[in-house]
């Protein structure tokens, strides 16, 4: 699942997703 355009805070913050990231929740 780790693309090589993503970095690992990008693959955890996907798995994560936190409201506060969101914006829209």
């Amino acid at each position: 699942m780790k693309s090589p355009q993503m970095s690992e805070v990008e693959i955890n913050d996907m798995f994560t997703c936190p409201p506060d990231k969101q914006g829209d929740q």
